[in-house]
């Protein structure tokens, strides 16, 4: 659980920026080997338990009261979703038919991603994290699309007027907003990716990312290297309780598992690997203000606004988000306890110990408070 902030103490977030929809392609300009590869894999994805209920959700206008505390902490009992314990009738079938009749070809992506997806070779890693960045890009488009097209949704119309409500009573002062934020417009959201003001489609991308995080685990970010252009490696900004608060890469043997069942023949019973979770293997970890500002991790430049400097969060559970804080822990213990003991250090377990020690970053409660350049 989060520690209360005084508002007044954080720091000013910039003014948000309508972002510009880029030039998008259909893949339609792919060979024939990525073109076949892309929809095996995107069938894969959709067909998935945790696809279906994520894209069927939207369809319904709702989360369930379940996926919704999963993703937020708390769930007041006057929110539409605290008694919303079930999809409705038909929500599911909806969502089959629309992929029964999905067809690539109506997806768009940036020239930059299609070419770096073409270039590369079949089977090697830069071919896996394109196939990966060119998946969160669809799943992304056809959550924006599911929730653009259906305005009318009584379940939305219902939140929607919930939220104006909310908004009057933080206006006012009502001390339940006393440090937090009242709901945003959709009740499909991500808590560090509601920014719809400077996003190029809006709400629809606030569902967007929304969708991402439930169905791989986190909202999908890429190492775009000093560049800024490239894809080196994959991060997950989670919103998941209970589990870790902060950015994580899949280990490789996660990803081993994830490309395989994407490229899998459908009758195959390979296991889906989906949503990735975050278990201490998990290192290093972020906050997205280091990843982003220091070390070029996004997805596009207008994921989220990142304040003016970096206030460190309190979470009582830190070893879920910083495994290297259990490490430092179990040192402490295993140096201290042999001289009381009189039992022999088990220097190998040490010396593992403080070797992952070293994999951490600016963002770790453990990095030298001395060193100035991560502000």
């Amino acid at each position: 659980m989060r520690a209360r902030i005084d508002p007044d103490s954080l720091p000013p977030m910039p003014p948000p920026v309508r972002a510009t929809l880029a030039e998008t392609l259909p893949p339609e300009n792919l060979d024939l080997q990525h073109l076949e590869i892309l929809n095996l894999a995107l069938s894969n994805l959709l067909r998935t338990e945790v696809a279906e209920f994520t894209l069927a959700q939207i369809i319904d206008g709702l989360p369930t009261r379940l996926s919704f505390s999963q993703s937020h902490f708390g769930t007041p009992k006057d929110h539409p979703v605290a008694t919303h314990e079930d999809l409705c009738p038909g929500a599911l079938e909806k969502t089959r038919d629309f992929w029964s009749a999905f067809d690539v070809m109506s997806l768009r992506f940036s020239p930059t991603l299609l070419q770096g997806y073409q270039d590369a070779e079949a089977d090697s890693r830069a071919f896996c994290l394109r196939l990966v960045e060119m998946l969160a890009v669809a799943c992304h488009q056809i959550a924006a699309f599911l929730f653009e097209i259906d305005n009318d949704n009584e379940h939305r119309k219902t939140y929607e007027a919930w939220v104006v409500e909310q908004h009057r009573l933080r206006a006012t002062g009502d001390e339940r907003y006393q440090y937090i934020e009242a709901e945003p417009p959709t009740v499909f959201y991500h808590h560090s990716y509601r920014d719809h003001e400077q996003y190029p489609r809006g709400l629809p991308d606030v569902v967007g990312y929304w969708a991402e995080s439930k169905i791989f685990g986190g909202v999908v970010l890429f190492d775009r290297g000093e560049s800024e252009t490239e894809c080196k490696e994959i991060w997950l900004d989670p919103s998941h309780y209970p589990g870790s608060s902060t950015m994580y890469s899949p280990t490789a043997d996660q990803l081993d598992k994830l490309i395989k069942f994407l490229r899998s023949d459908p009758s195959a019973a390979i296991e889906c690997p989906l949503p990735i979770r975050a278990s201490k293997l998990n290192r290093p970890r972020y906050y997205r203000y280091h990843a982003t500002k220091y070390f070029h991790i996004f997805r596009d430049k207008y994921d989220s606004r990142l304040p003016a400097w970096f206030v460190r969060p309190d979470y009582r559970r830190v070893p879920v988000d910083f495994p290297e804080v259990e490490d430092d822990n179990w040192l402490l213990l295993h140096t201290m306890e042999p001289y009381e003991s009189g039992t022999p250090r088990d220097e190998v377990a040490i010396a593992a110990a403080l070797e992952r020690l070293k994999n951490i970053t600016p963002s770790s409660p453990l990095w030298p408070p001395d060193d100035t350049r991560y502000k």
